[in-house]
C-alpha cells in the first residue's frame, strides 16, 4: 500500500517511469532457490550443539528445531543431541560428535523409495532405524573412519575415535563392513565389536535378556521411567544452564507431540497428550545408563553412564569410549551364559563362570607411563578363552562402571601362537588348577575402544575356581590364629617381575636373606591372614630386577589391616614403599612407590591365593618406575 500511494501522488510520466523501473527489477533479480529439505526436527538438545549448511551458514541447535539434508550436526564438549527423522527414526549423539547428513530422502507416500547414507565422523551415537531400509537394506548405510554398516530394523550404538570402531547391537541385525576390502560380520541384538584401520573385526556374545532394561527398545517409555526422568530433568536443565557453553535449549522439559495411534520405529504406539519430560541423563549407574526420553513418550534412547556428559560428580573424569551392551541382565532363560572373548588361536574354550585371571602389564596412557594390574571374575559380563591351559583371550567389564578409568569393556587378545607365551606353569591346588604365563609378543589390549601403547610383556594367572563364601566360612570356623601365605626360594610359582622397560627379574621368596640394605632385612614376599577376625594383617612384595644400569630393589608393604571379605569382592590392597639400586637411585635419593595388589583364595581349603601386583613411581631423574606381575602364595601354616 505504501508503494501504491507513492505512485499515484507523483506525476504521471514519472509514475510510468517508476513502473517500467520496478518492472525490469523484478525481471532481472534470480530466481529464488528451492529451500532445503526438512529432513527431522531436534526433540533434545541440552550443551551447545549447531549445524553447519552446504553454505557454511551455522545454526544453533536448540529443540525443535528443523535439521536438513547435508547437514553436519556437532555437539559441544557437554553436549546432547536426539533428532526424529521423518521416515520415524531416531538419532541421539553423544558430546563432541560431529555427524554428516549425507543424503537423505523419504515419502511417506513412497516409503520403500527413501535412502538414507550418514557419516559419523567422530564421537558417538545410538539410532533407533525407521521406514528407510526396512524393505531394502541398501537404503541405509551408516559410513565411518573404518567400516561401512547397513542395518535391518535396528536399535545399535557406534562409537568413533581415532581410527578405531566399537559398537553394540541392542535390537535386530547390522552389517559391518571393514574399509579397502576388508571382511564384514553380521552383528545380531546383544553383541558388540570393534574394528581399527586394517580391517579384523572381533565380535563379541553378551547374553540376550529376556528382561528389557531400562530404556530398551522393546519397553519403550513406561510410567517409572518417565516419573524418573521428570525428576532428573529439573536438576540437568539447572546444570545446563549454568553450563559455561549455554544450554542449547532452555526447554528440555518435552511437550507431547504424539497422536493417539501413531506407531514409531520401535514399534510402539504413542499416546495422545501423554506429557513426558526430556530426560537430560542422569540415569541409573545401577542400570549402566542415563535415558533421555523424545517428545512424543514413545521411545527412549538409553546411552552407556561411560558415554554421556552429566554430572561431573557421578560421571567419569575420562570418557571411556566403548558402551557395552544395555542390558546384562540375567534370567533363568539365560543362566550360565556367559559373554565371548577374543580366541586369536581358533582353539581355545571358554572359560566356566566362577573362575578367574589375574593380570598385570605396563601401558602408556596418554603419554604417561604405568603399571596395570587387576583380577577379572568370569562372570555373565567378562569372559576368557583357555587354550592349553594358557589365557589367550579376555573381555573384562568393571562392575562399577563409574571409575575414571573402568574398562567397559577392556579386550586382551594374544598372538595365535602359544609359542609367544613364556614362564609359564601348571599346579594342582587343593581342588582347583592353577596355571600361569607371559605374553612375550604378539598381544594386544585395547581398553575402552582404544588401543593400548604397551611395555613389555602381559602376565597372567588363572584358576578354574575359586574358594566359595561357604569354603572361606568353614576354613575361618577350623582354623585359629594367624596363617602365612607365600612360597619358599627357589618357587616358580609366578611370572617374573617386569619393570618398564619390559626388563624382567626375580620375586623374592620369603625368608630370602640375600637381599639386604644397610643391615635391614626383607621378609620377601608374603601374606598374612588372621582367621579368627578373618583380616589380611600383614602383605609384602620383594622383587628384583636389573635394569643395565644396576640392579633395582622393590620393596612393597601394607601393615594395615584388610578385610578378608572385601578383597574377595573384588577390592585391592594398597602397596606402598621404595625403590632403590640402578636408576632407581641417584645422590642416595630412592624412588617413593605406590600401587596395589589383588588377593583370591583357590582351593576348597583356601590352600592358595592368586594374585597380582603393581606399583608405579617418579625416580630422581624424573623418568617413571613401574614393577607388576602375578604369584601362587600358599598356606605356609602358622605365622612364625
Amino acid at each position: 500500500m505504501l508503494y501504491a500511494r507513492a505512485i499515484t501522488q507523483a506525476p504521471f510520466g514519472q509514475a510510468v517511469f517508476v513502473s517500467a523501473f520496478f518492472l525490469l527489477v523484478v525481471l532481472l533479480a534470480p530466481f529464488p532457490v528451492a529451500a532445503a529439505e526438512v529432513v527431522g526436527k531436534v526433540i533434545l538438545s541440552i550443551g551447545q550443539n549447531q549445524a553447519a549448511g552446504p553454505d557454511g551458514q551455522v545454526r544453533k541447535l536448540a529443540r525443535k528445531a528443523e535439521v536438513y539434508a547435508d547437514d553436519l550436526l556437532t555437539t559441544g564438549k557437554k553436549g546432547r543431541l536426539q533428532v526424529r527423522f521423518t521416515d520415524g527414526s531416531r538419532l541421539s549423539l553423544r558430546s563432541e560428535t560431529e555427524f554428516k547428513i549425507a543424503e537423505y530422502r523419504f515419502d511417506a507416500a513412497e516409503p520403500t523409495e527413501g535412502k538414507a547414507i550418514y557419516k559419523l565422523l567422530k564421537g558417538g551415537m545410538r539410532t533407533l532405524s525407521g521406514q528407510i531400509g526396512k524393505v531394502d537394506k541398501e537404503d541405509y548405510r551408516l559410513e565411518t573412519t573404518v567400516a561401512t554398516i547397513g542395518i535391518r530394523g535396528t536399535d545399535f550404538v557406534i562409537i568413533s575415535k581415532g581410527t578405531t570402531v566399537t559398537g553394540s547391537v541392542n535390537s535386530g541385525e547390522i552389517n559391518v563392513a571393514g574399509n579397502e576390502g576388508a571382511r564384514s560380520e553380521n552383528i545380531v541384538a546383544g553383541n558388540s565389536f570393534v574394528i581399527q584401520t586394517q580391517g579384523a573385526i572381533q565380535v563379541f556374545e553378551t547374553p540376550p535378556s529376556t528382561e528389557t532394561g531400562e530404556g530398551s527398545a522393546e519397553d519403550g517409555s513406561s510410567e517409572e521411567d518417565t516419573e524418573e526422568s521428570e525428576e532428573s530433568s529439573e536438576s540437568d536443565e539447572s546444570e545446563a544452564s549454568d553450563d559455561s557453553e549455554g544450554t542449547g535449549d532452555s526447554d528440555t522439559a518435552a511437550e507431547s507431540e504424539g497422536t493417539a495411534g501413531e506407531e514409531t520405529a520401535a514399534g510402539e504406539t504413542t499416546q495422545e497428550g501423554a506429557d513426558t519430560t526430556a530426560d537430560a541423563g542422569t540415569g541409573d549407574a545401577s542400570a549402566g545408563g542415563s535415558s533421555v526420553s523424545d517428545d512424543t513418550g514413545s521411545v527412549t534412547l538409553n546411552i552407556d553412564a561411560a558415554d554421556v556428559s552429566g554430572s561431573d560428580a557421578t560421571l567419569p573424569a575420562t570418557d571411556p569410549q566403548l558402551t557395552t551392551p544395555p542390558s546384562d541382565t540375567v534370567t533363568e532363560s539365560t543362566e550360565g551364559r556367559i559373554p565371548q572373548a577374543p580366541n586369536p588361536t581358533g582353539n581355545a574354550v571358554l572359560a566356566p563362570e566362577g573362575s578367574l585371571v589375574a593380570v598385570a602389564f605396563n601401558s602408556n596412557e596418554s603419554g604417561s607411563l604405568k603399571n596395570a594390574n587387576d583380577a577379572v571374575k568370569i562372570e555373565k559380563r567378562s569372559a576368557a578363552m583357555i587354550d592349553s591351559k594358557m589365557v589367550t583371550g579376555i573381555r573384562f567389564v568393571h562392575s562399577d562402571s563409574l571409575s575414571a578409568d573402568a574398562c567397559s569393556p577392556c579386550l586382551f587378545t594374544g598372538s595365535d601362537s602359544l609359542s609367544d607365551v613364556k614362564d609359564s606353569g601348571f599346579i594342582s591346588v587343593g581342588s582347583s588348577n592353577v596355571s600361569w604365563g607371559r605374553w612375550d609378543s604378539g598381544f594386544e589390549v585395547v581398553s575402552n575402544g582404544v588401543t593400548l601403547e604397551t611395555s613389555g610383556s602381559f602376565s597372567f594367572m588363572y584358576t578354574d575356581s575359586l574358594t566359595t563364601a561357604a569354603e572361606v566360612a568353614a576354613v575361618a570356623g577350623a582354623k585359629s590364629g594367624s596363617y602365612l601365605y607365600t612360597f619358599g626360594q627357589g618357587s616358580s610359582l609366578m611370572t617374573p617381575p617386569q619393570i618398564e622397560t619390559g626388563q624382567t627379574g626375580t620375586l623374592i621368596g620369603y625368608g630370602d636373606t640375600s637381599v639386604a640394605k644397610e643391615s635391614q632385612l626383607y621378609n620377601g614376599t608374603y601374606m598374612v591372614i588372621d582367621w579368627d577376625t578373618q583380616t589380611i594383617t600383614e602383605t609384602s612384595v620383594v622383587a628384583q630386577v636389573n635394569d643395565g644400569t644396576g640392579v633395582r630393589t622393590y620393596s612393597l608393604i601394607d601393615s594395615a589391616d584388610t578385610s578378608l571379605s572385601s578383597v574377595l569382592d573384588g577390592g585391592e590392597i594398597g602397596l606402598s614403599g621404595t625403590c632403590y639400586g640402578g636408576a632407581c637411585t641417584v645422590v642416595e635419593t630412592e624412588t617413593n612407590m605406590s600401587g596395589q595388589m589383588t588377593v583370591n583364595l583357590v582351593g576348597s581349603q583356601a590352600e592358595g591365593a592368586i594374585t597380582s601386583y603393581g606399583a608405579t613411581g617418579v625416580m630422581p631423574d624424573g623418568t617413571p618406575a613401574t614393577v607388576s606381575g602375578t604369584a601362587l602364595l600358599q598356606d605356609g601354616g602358622l605365622a612364625p
